[in-house]
C-alpha cells in the first residue's frame, strides 16, 4: 500500500513517504498514485483546491483538535479525521486499509493508462470512467482472466451471457483495440490480450 504523509513532523510509525512542504506534496501526489494521503489539517484550504486529482485515494486529515466544525469540513473532502492524540487509531485504520487495498488490487487490472475493475466491469482511462456495453465488459473480462492463452471465438461465445453471435465478437474486439487494448488474433487459435 502506498502512503504519502504531508505534515510538519513525522509522528507516524508505519511505512510511508513523508513530506513537509506543499510543493513536494503536490508534485509527488500528482505524479505518483497513492492509496492513502495523510494530511495535516493546516493544509486543508490548499487541498480543497486540488481534491479532484485524488478521487481514488483515501484521504485522512490529522489535527490538534477535531471539534464538530472541523469534522464536518473534513468530511466534505476526506474520508477520516484523527487528532494527534488518536494516532493509535490511525495506525489501526492503516492496517485495515492495507488489507482492503490488497483485496481490491487483486480485482483491479491495470493496462497502460487503462484500469479495469473485474468486479464491476467498469473501465477507466486516465481515471475517467469509460462506458462499456455488457458484452464488451464480458469479453474484456474473459481476455484478462485468460491472458496466458488464446481464446477461440467459440469459447468466448460459450462463456459469455450477452454475445449473440460469433460475428459480433470481431466488432467488440475492434472497439476494445480502439480504446487501447493490444489484442492479438491468430487464425484457428483465437484472441489473446498482449502484456
Amino acid at each position: 500500500m502506498r502512503v504519502l504523509v504531508f505534515d510538519y513532523y513525522d509522528y507516524y510509525d508505519f511505512e510511508k513517504e513523508f513530506v513537509n512542504d506543499e510543493d513536494t506534496f503536490f508534485y509527488k501526489s500528482i505524479n505518483k498514485k497513492y492509496d492513502v494521503l495523510i494530511i495535516n489539517f493546516n493544509f486543508y484550504p490548499e487541498f480543497v483546491e486540488v481534491k479532484k486529482h485524488f478521487k481514488e485515494s483515501v484521504v485522512i486529515f490529522v489535527c490538534e483538535k477535531c471539534d464538530e466544525f472541523i469534522y464536518k469540513k473534513v468530511l466534505n473532502v476526506a474520508d477520516y479525521c484523527y487528532t494527534y492524540n488518536e494516532l493509535f487509531k490511525l495506525k489501526i485504520r492503516m492496517e485495515y486499509l492495507k488489507k482492503r487495498v490488497i483485496k481490491l488490487n487483486s480485482k483491479i487490472f491495470k493496462y497502460k493508462d487503462l484500469v479495469f475493475n473485474l468486479n464491476t466491469n467498469q473501465l477507466y482511462k486516465n481515471s475517467q470512467p469509460l462506458r462499456l456495453t455488457k458484452s464488451e465488459g464480458e469479453i474484456l473480462s474473459l481476455l484478462i482472466k485468460n491472458k496466458d492463452k488464446f481464446m477461440s471465438k467459440e469459447e468466448i461465445e460459450r462463456r459469455s451471457e450477452s454475445i449473440d453471435s460469433i460475428a459480433s465478437i470481431k466488432v467488440i474486439v475492434s472497439k476494445l483495440r480502439k480504446i487501447g487494448f493490444d489484442i492479438e488474433n491468430i487464425k484457428n487459435l483465437g484472441y489473446k490480450l498482449k502484456e
